[in-house]
């Protein structure tokens, strides 16, 4: 998955389900993993650019 897909399932599970005020636990702890990765991914292709950019 890419960083902006990371970023979408993250933000898919912090929005509440009809009739609820507030996201589960564990959707909020879910959310926060796809965000880690999205962080990651970005992190990984940012690198990978630059290394390309040194060549």
């Amino acid at each position: 998955m890419t960083s902006q897909e990371y970023r979408t399932r993250a933000e898919q599970l912090l929005t509440p389900l009809p009739g609820r005020p507030m996201p589960s636990l564990d959707a909020v702890r879910l959310a926060d993993v796809y965000a880690r990765l999205a962080l990651s991914a970005a992190l990984d292709t940012a690198n990978e650019h630059a290394e390309e950019a040194r060549r």
